[in-house]
């Protein structure tokens, strides 16, 4: 028996015409999202995450 397993991953630009973001809370875990642009050809795009799966287990 063989197993394969792809993994595709796709990045993407961050917001160049404002900063902008968001925040998630849920009872597993919490998240913030921030992007915007550093200078006319350069943007960024940084997330973090919390997860809280392991106290509840």
């Amino acid at each position: 028996m063989h197993c394969l397993l792809t993994f595709v991953i796709n990045q993407r630009n961050g917001n160049p015409d404002r900063l902008s973001g968001n925040i998630r809370a849920s009872m597993t875990e919490t998240a913030l999202t921030l992007e915007g642009p550093l200078s006319p050809k350069t943007t960024f795009l940084s997330s973090v995450r919390k997860s809280y799966l392991g106290m509840l287990f």
